[in-house]
């Protein structure tokens, strides 16, 4: 007997697969299987089924079984059906993470990767991140000239984006964009090919620097009214370029380098007239007979004429102002004022310096902002290695150490081969206490990096805080004295 019936069976499924899966959201697969159906007397049909299984990241999962017809079955006897069965579904999951080839499933999602604001890829796929650029490693002074007795222009935090341009001849510091220079073990990231600050170079900088730092003035905007037959339009007038000017108190010398005599003296931010150059470009004549180092000019004009070392504001041309601030009066003082105890001068004012008092005043005040200056080179240097030992072993944090020691032994011999007028005998006395210090710092320092000691390096800072109270001390007595 043939029969054909439709019958629906609830199954018993016994499911083992294995996923290797991201799971970010509900993944549906399709597993392919079978289903066979026995009969009472032993005839079995067998059908191919898809099952639906469906994952969550809360491991939750769901089997779908589509419904299933039966095919035809040949049978001589009746069909006999047992009656359906309703189970839950058995689901088996081995913990095992990986893929079997039996099971197909959609692609991992994964988060979106995250950008930061500046552009750079955390996450994901990078995608036009901007190429790391020169950065500081901690924080830095940024100087005048490449080494630490030029002044501190300014001082910069750690990771500050710079811009380098150029690299000293020893290749110890870098010429940075706005004309400073930074010591070259604190940048990372430096670019790998870089010229060598020559003077043309460092000139080119320098105006290039003042020309961004001078305002531009917004342009002005003609008023819409009808034009006047009679009116004549008047162009309108150009930008002046801001004078030259000196960044820190300066000594004027009577030739282009410190091997010449000093015969005077700047303030900072005062106003010069440069007539010429010397053939290298660093040094400038003025218009009163001084030289002046070429790196603490700000807004140097870019048509200086080269000059012979032994030029004279006379052999070209020039008339010497009558009474220029920056080289002391010849005139000598009074003789009451030289005899008088520097206690009983009027404070402030009301006295006329003579020739002596004034080339002592302009050496005191020099001789302290370079020792402030060294202090402060030899402090960022000093905490440095107290960061990173390594340091201790570095040649360059070596040759930048001796030349700060250098220098506070050169000042030192200074201030002891200085005649003190008797109006500043009482600042004098301070400023060579002060020098006895900053000698003692400077023989702690130097036994600390022969030693590679960190601990003599501090002692060396330790001296500074009686050194520099004394410096200042004695900077107050020749403000109270000096008109």
């Amino acid at each position: 007997m043939t029969a054909t019936q439709v019958i629906t069976y609830a199954l018993m499924l016994d499911l083992d697969f294995e996923l290797d899966a991201a799971m970010t959201g509900v993944v549906t697969m399709t597993v392919p299987s079978t289903a066979t159906l026995i009969m009472a007397d032993g005839v079995t049909a067998t059908w191919p089924v898809s099952l639906q299984v469906s994952l969550s990241p809360t491991a939750l999962v769901t089997v779908t079984a589509p419904a299933m017809e039966t095919a035809p079955v040949t049978s001589e006897q009746a069909i006999t059906t047992a009656p359906a069965v309703t189970t839950t579904p058995a689901i088996t999951t081995a913990p095992a993470v990986t893929a079997t080839p039996t099971v197909t499933s959609t692609p991992a999602v994964t988060e979106p990767p995250a950008i930061t604001p500046g552009g750079e890829v955390t996450g994901g796929v990078e995608t036009g991140a901007p190429e790391v650029g020169a950065t500081t490693t901690v924080t830095s002074n940024l100087r005048a000239g490449p080494g630490p007795d030029f002044d501190v222009v300014t001082t910069v935090p750690p990771n500050t984006p710079v811009t380098v341009v150029a690299v000293s001849a020893d290749g110890s510091w870098y010429l940075l964009e706005d004309a400073t220079w930074i010591f070259g073990a604190l940048v990372n990231n430096p670019p790998a090919d870089i010229p060598v600050a020559t003077d043309e170079l460092i000139q080119q900088v320098t105006e290039e620097a003042a020309q961004r730092a001078t305002p531009t003035p917004a342009p002005t905007v003609a008023p819409t009214a009808i034009p006047q037959p009679t009116a004549t339009p008047t162009a309108a007038p150009s930008a002046v370029a801001p004078p030259p000017t000196v960044k820190v108190n300066a000594n004027l010398r009577a030739g282009p380098g410190t091997e010449f005599e000093q015969i005077g003296g700047t303030i900072t931010g005062q106003t010069i007239n440069i007539i010429g150059q010397n053939a290298a470009g660093d040094w400038y004549l003025l218009d009163n007979g001084g030289w002046v180092f070429a790196n603490l000019v700000d807004n140097p004009p870019a048509d200086v004429p080269i000059v012979p070392d032994d030029a004279t504001p006379e052999s070209l041309g020039v008339t010497p102002p009558q009474q220029g601030p920056q080289l002391p009066t010849p005139t000598p003082a009074p003789a009451p004022a030289e005899k008088q105890p520097a206690e009983e001068q009027p404070a402030g004012g009301g006295i006329t310096l003579g020739l002596a008092e004034t080339l002592y005043l302009d050496e005191a005040r020099n001789i302290a902002s370079r020792y402030k200056t060294t202090a402060d080179a030899v402090t960022g240097l000093v905490t440095n290695a107290a960061v990173n030992g390594a340091l201790l072993q570095d040649a360059n944090w070596t040759e930048e150490m001796n030349a700060a020691i250098g220098v506070l032994r050169r000042t030192g011999e200074q201030v002891r081969g200085v005649d003190a007028p008797p109006l500043f005998a009482a600042a004098h006395i301070d400023l060579v206490s002060a020098a006895a210090s900053f000698d003692q710092a400077a023989a702690l320092l130097e036994q600390g990096v022969n030693e590679g000691a960190i601990d003599l390096l501090q002692q060396g800072l330790a001296e500074f805080s009686t050194a520099l109270p004394l410096l200042d001390a004695s900077m107050e007595k020749l403000d109270q004295v000096a008109p």
